[in-house]
């Protein structure tokens, strides 16, 4: 995402993941984190990219409807 807003042009993005562990998928669908990501990601991209929930973070909403993650 950062790349596509960064070329200032206009890219319609999709993501696809497939897994056979259904436990995998249950949690890639979640699209949550620890709060232990905020030693690993900059403040910059939580801002941007995710919003804190209780004691955790999500993908934002836009991002996590370009991904499609199935069950294989």
């Amino acid at each position: 995402m950062e790349c596509i807003q960064e070329s200032g042009r206009r890219y319609d993005v999709q993501i696809f993941g497939t897994d056979l562990d259904a436990e995998a998928i249950t949690i890639a669908r979640a699209s949550t984190y620890s709060e232990s990501i905020v030693k690993d990601v900059d403040q910059k991209r939580l801002y941007e990219f995710f919003n804190k929930v209780d004691h955790s973070y999500q993908v934002k909403k836009n991002i996590r409807e370009k991904c499609h993650i199935r069950g294989a």
